[in-house]
């Protein structure tokens, strides 16, 4: 597809390729952010089609996700060259110019961020997807969650497991516009009587820190 004439004036309208507007219905609850398109992504004018598209719909599929809901879009509308955002481009001059008015249009209930560059876009100061995966956060979009990428996740393929569980999180956040509550009550120095009251209050799962005293 070629480029819009909104494009003009930015430094990868003459070297970025093909264009790939966001895909979806635009009264979606569900908005998915990912970085740019890749190769096949390009060829098709459609966001999440390629490799790591197979992996994105494999995660929605276990998350009980329909993708045919979703709005998917970029923070880059064409390819970069060697499909690397060049490291002098502000992503500023795209997402400006089309994921803005795409996120304030839509209203989603939740973005769901896929990688390093749409965390670093939508959360200031950047936050690191390594650390803050699967954690739900405000923006000035609305409210969000962070996830790998696909493509981090066809590298490291061990990430899979749990990047499911962050999409079945994201499918419930998406339900509702309210930012979840965490209600923080921790027992320091609990007597044995407090840990006896405390299993007998839990549900049938428990997770221990071995490393505790």
């Amino acid at each position: 597809m070629e480029k819009p004439s909104t494009c003009s004036g930015c430094p990868l309208e003459l070297i970025g390729e093909s264009f790939c507007p966001g895909n979806g219905p635009t009264n979606a609850k569900l908005v998915v952010v990912a970085e740019a398109p890749g190769a096949e992504e390009a060829r098709l004018s459609k966001p999440l089609v390629g490799s790591s598209g197979y992996v994105f719909s494999q995660l929605c599929s276990k998350a009980g996700i329909d993708r045919n809901e979703v709005y998917i879009t970029n923070i880059l509308k064409c390819r970069p060259p060697n499909n690397e955002i060049p490291k002098n481009f502000d992503v500023h001059e795209c997402t400006s110019r089309y994921l803005e008015s795409e996120l304030t249009s839509i209203k989603p209930n939740l973005i769901l961020s896929l990688g390093d560059t749409a965390a670093s876009f939508l959360f200031r100061p950047k936050l690191s997807i390594t650390d803050w995966r699967g954690s739900t956060v405000s923006t000035r979009f609305g409210k969000a969650l962070l996830a790998l990428h696909p493509a981090y996740i066809m590298r490291e393929y061990s990430t899979f497991p749990i990047t499911v569980v962050d999409f079945i999180k994201a499918k419930r956040e998406s339900n509702s516009l309210d930012m979840p509550l965490v209600n923080e009550d921790f027992i320091l120095n609990p007597t044995i009587e407090d840990v006896r009251d405390f299993f007998s209050n839990t549900g049938d799962v428990v997770a221990f820190d071995i490393e505790s005293t």
